[in-house]
C-alpha cells in the first residue's frame, strides 16, 4: 500500500480491449494542431503553470483533467455513444492509449463512494457528465459524445493529460503533506500508476520496474522540482522545499502529551519531535493506550522551523511513530 488514507484501488491489468463505437461528426479539427509535450518549468505569473494551454486556464483540477480524458479517449477510438455503466468499466480499464491520468483516478475513486447509494442517474460518472453539456449529451442510461479530434492530436493530448496528471498528483501530496513517505512498491505495482510512470520514464520499456519511481524523480526537470530520497527498497520521500533534513528509523523517549491528539517524543542530543497520535502503532497495530507507558519509540520525520504548541518547543514532526514490528507502509504520511 502507499502512504495515503485514501487511494485509488485499480488492480493491475493491461487489455488490449477497445471500446466500439462510430465516430461522431458534431465538430471538426484540423490536423495541423500540434499537442505539446508536457514540460516542467517555471510557473507563469499569469496562467498558472506554463505549457497549460487548456483556453487560457491555469493548471487543471482533478475534475477537469478526468473529463478531458473521458472526452478524449472517445475521440481516439472513434466513440459516438455508450452506456454509463460500460463507460465507467472502460475508464477503469488500462489499455494503449486509455490510461487515466492519477490525478484524475485519484480524485475520482475518493469521490465516488459518496455517491454509490444515490440512484443510477445521480451517482458521480453521470452527475459529472451532465455538468459539461459542450462535451456530453446524457439521454437516460446513455451518453453520446460530442467532441471529436483528429486522431494524432487526440493521441498527443492523451499523452500529455498522463504526464501531467501524474506530476499533478504527486505535486498535490508534496503539499498536502509537506514532506510525503511513501512505499513505491505500491505505484508500480498498481494502475493507472504504474503504466503512467512507465510512459513517463525514459526507458518505458525497462525490465525492472521497480526502478520506474526512482527514474521518474531523477528525470531531467523533476530533479528540480521533488527532492526524492530512497530510505530503503520499500520508502522513499519527495518533497519541494530544498535542504529539508530527513530522519528515518530513529529511537526517541515519549517524554509528553499535549492533550489527547499531540506528544512529543525526545530524541538524539536532547532534540523534540511532535507526533500526532494517530501515527502511534505498536506491533503494527494503531495504538489506544497510554502513549507515556510505551518503551523507546521509533519515527520516521522530518526538521522543521518554529514549531510551539503549549508550552513545548519543537522542531522536528514524526509522521510515523512505533514500538515492536514496523506498521505498513501506508501509513507513512499523516496530513494532521
Amino acid at each position: 500500500m502507499v502512504g495515503q488514507t485514501v487511494a485509488p484501488g485499480f488492480t493491475a491489468s493491461f487489455s488490449s480491449e477497445r471500446r466500439d463505437g462510430s465516430r461522431s461528426n458534431t465538430k471538426s479539427v484540423t490536423s495541423n494542431i500540434q499537442w505539446p509535450e508536457f514540460k516542467v518549468s517555471q510557473p507563469d505569473p499569469v496562467l498558472g503553470f506554463t505549457g497549460e494551454i487548456f483556453s487560457g486556464k491555469g493548471s487543471l483540477s482533478p475534475e477537469q483533467t478526468l473529463v478531458e480524458f473521458i472526452s478524449t479517449s472517445a475521440a481516439f477510438h472513434g466513440v459516438k455513444k455508450q452506456p454509463l455503466r460500460t463507460l465507467e468499466w472502460d475508464l477503469l480499464k488500462v489499455f494503449p492509449f486509455n490510461v487515466m491520468p492519477a490525478n484524475a483516478a485519484a480524485w475520482y475513486m475518493a469521490k465516488r463512494k459518496f455517491y454509490m447509494n444515490q440512484s443510477f442517474d445521480q451517482q458521480l460518472l453521470p452527475f459529472l457528465l451532465k455538468k459539461y453539456p459542450e462535451k456530453f449529451k446524457v439521454m437516460g442510461t446513455q451518453v453520446i459524445f460530442l467532441e471529436v479530434f483528429n486522431q494524432e492530436v487526440a493521441k498527443n493530448k492523451l499523452k500529455y493529460l498522463v504526464q501531467y496528471g501524474l506530476n499533478a498528483y504527486f505535486s498535490h501530496k508534496s503539499d498536502e503533506y509537506g514532506v510525503y513517505f511513501f512505499d513505491p512498491f505500491y505505484y508500480e505495482n498498481t494502475e493507472p500508476f504504474h503504466e503512467s510512470l512507465r510512459q513517463c520514464s525514459s526507458r518505458p520499456n525497462m525490465a525492472n520496474k521497480s526502478k520506474l519511481v526512482s527514474s521518474y524523480f531523477n528525470a531531467a526537470g523533476l530533479k528540480d522540482q521533488f527532492k526524492f530520497q530512497q530510505h530503503s527498497a520499500y520508502l522513499v520521500s519527495i518533497c519541494k522545499q530544498p535542504g529539508v533534513k530527513i530522519v528515518t528509523n530513529t529511537t526517541g523517549v515519549i517524554i509528553s502529551m499535549v492533550n489527547n491528539q499531540y506528544g512529543f517524543i525526545k530524541f538524539g542530543s536532547g532534540d523534540t519531535a511532535l507526533f500526532c497520535c494517530k501515527s502511534l502503532f505498536k506491533d503494527g497495530w494503531q495504538f489506544s493506550g497510554d502513549p507515556l507507558k510505551l518503551p523507546a519509540m521509533k519515527f520516521d520525520g522530518y526538521q522543521i522551523t518554529g514549531g510551539v504548541r503549549g508550552d513545548q518547543a519543537y522542531s522536528w514532526y514524526a509522521v510515523l511513530v512505533w514500538c515492536g514490528r514496523r506498521p505498513s507502509p501506508k501509513f507513512c504520511s499523516t496530513a494532521e
